[in-house]
């Protein structure tokens, strides 16, 4: 697709309705594709002070956000993208003839003259159904300006720069694409920041579809090993999830198997091998670690659905896999902070209640309390999931069920390479230290009756003795039932089922 130099001689602005402003030239017009590129205005292509209360706005009053503006916008044409401009100009109202009118919209048109690229722009002028978080100007692109075509929104994307962060002004960009129902992403993670030289914007992701959407979290430099390592059909495996609110652990961990009770218990089997044990729903750690034992016992493997932040909440989960003698796994998620706000922000049914708006700051927090998995912590099998294809690989991994790499293709919002790891053997497991970071609530060390885990030192804590005793009377209940052999009870794997579909971009 040529790049288009000149834009329409005549006006390519019209009122759409009372309060939305459209500029769609011939260039523009001509464009239909399902894959939008939507930006904000102000902050994220140029930076201006259109919107200061009182500033007499002219065509010079604006500049370039960064020098990677105009490359990044030319590549996205050349790759099939229609690119729309979303900005509130509320100041306007419905004076769609008046000065500051006027002056904005040669602002833009000036912009793109520089820019030389074919921009639909869409311009709420008024506080109502049009502005932004609304999602009514996404319609209007579909239904009235891309010639029929359907957008996938898998595919699409919106860049802003407000998305709740320290220093930013609110959460409204995030919010905006997570109501869309597209992916968000940072100006600075998508731009080089004003001022920066190549090398300082080296090794971004330089993917427009997926650019700063996926990766990039504390937990990146995790430690993976035992990759191919396989599954043993007669012994129950401890999957420990780890990542922040809005990852998609809940997501992976319900296509693994139902939640249960703080008794191990579930309300339908289903035919999965696997229980899901959510700290969301029984609400205490202590309570999380007896279900996950009563599911060991019973011969389910069980899924951890919890941030398990640090190593120091980490650590009671391999103490159990060790005490009932079977493997402890941890599966990864590496996802950004940007992209785990907005789906915490958008979602409505989250059974901790973390979700709207309000979620941003906990999430933010959380983010900054990861600890990526260190060499030494004594996992059998350590696996980072980065994009939709890794996650399906795990899903298949974990239940036998063929990985869905057609849809993995179509869906996944990063790089579908995984850079090289090192496959080393599981460490001796040694004392944990204690993290000074303090945890929230939700995550805080258990207040049994009996004295926190100790580590090796003079024999097992309360919780390891508490776990061995219910062990040895199990097995002795087994006994005596005339049902054999010593060790934990574990059966054989029932057949596998085939899950529903899932990509990343759900939470």
């Amino acid at each position: 697709m040529a790049l288009f130099g000149g834009l329409s001689a005549s006006s390519p602005w019209r009122k759409q309705a009372t309060t939305l402003l459209i500029r769609e030239d011939a260039a523009a017009k001509a464009i239909r594709s399902s894959k939008i590129a939507g930006f904000d205005l102000n902050d994220t292509l140029v930076s201006s002070k259109i919107g200061a209360p009182g500033y007499q706005v002219t065509v010079a009053d604006w500049k370039l956000y960064s020098e990677d503006v105009v490359t990044r916008l030319r590549q996205l044409h050349e790759e099939q993208y229609k690119l729309v401009i979303f900005t509130n100009q509320g100041n306007i109202r419905t004076a769609l003839d008046g000065k500051r009118a006027v002056a904005v919209k040669a602002y833009i048109d000036e912009f793109l003259k520089a820019v030389g690229v074919p921009i639909l722009v869409m311009m709420a002028t008024a506080k109502d159904k049009f502005r932004k978080p609304s999602g009514s100007m996404w319609t209007e692109v579909e239904s009235k300006f891309n010639g029929g075509t359907k957008i996938d929104y898998k595919q699409s994307f919106y860049v802003g720069d407000a998305a709740g962060g320290p220093g930013e002004h609110s959460a409204d960009d995030s919010e905006y694409a997570a109501t869309v129902g597209v992916r968000f992403v940072h100006v600075r993670d998508y731009f080089k920041p004003p001022g920066a030289s190549p090398a300082a914007s080296a090794g971004r992701d330089q993917e427009p579809s997926g650019a700063g959407s996926v990766g990039g979290s504390p937990l990146a430099p995790s430690v993976e090993r035992g990759l191919e390592l396989g599954l043993s059909k007669e012994k129950p495996v401890v999957l420990v999830l780890v990542g922040a609110p809005g990852c998609g652990k809940s997501t992976f961990a319900q296509r693994l198997g139902p939640a249960v009770d703080r008794y191990g218990t579930t309300t339908t089997d289903e035919g999965k091998p696997w229980r899901r044990v959510c700290q969301d729903i029984l609400q205490k750690k202590e309570y999380c670690l007896r279900a996950s034992a009563d599911v060991l016992r019973a011969g389910h493997s069980v899924v951890i659905d919890r941030t398990n932040y640090n190593r120091e909440q980490r650590e009671p989960w391999l103490d159990l896999a060790m005490i009932q003698r079977v493997s402890c796994h941890c599966l990864v998620f590496d996802v950004s902070a940007d992209v785990c706000c907005a789906r915490t922000v958008a979602r409505t049914d989250h059974e901790g209640k973390l979700q709207g708006g309000s979620s941003v700051m906990v999430v933010r927090r959380l983010c900054k309390m990861l600890q990526p998995i260190a060499a030494t912590e004594s996992f059998d099998r350590v696996r980072v999931v980065r994009t939709t294809e890794d996650l399906e690989k795990e899903i298949s991994f974990y239940t036998g069920a063929p990985a869905k790499k057609e849809e993995a293709k179509a869906t996944g919002p990063g790089p579908s390479s995984v850079p090289s790891v090192t496959m080393t053997p599981p460490p001796a497991r040694a004392a944990t230290p204690v993290s000074q970071e303090k945890a929230p609530a939700s995550e805080a060390k258990p207040s049994l009756e009996e004295p926190p885990t100790k580590r090796r030192k003079g024999g097992p804590g309360g919780v390891q003795q508490a776990m061995q005793a219910a062990a040895a009377a199990a097995e002795a209940a087994s006994a005596a039932a005339g049902g054999g052999g010593g060790g934990a009870r574990a059966r054989a794997f029932p057949k596998c089922w085939r899950p529903p579909g899932l990509s990343l971009e759900e939470g």
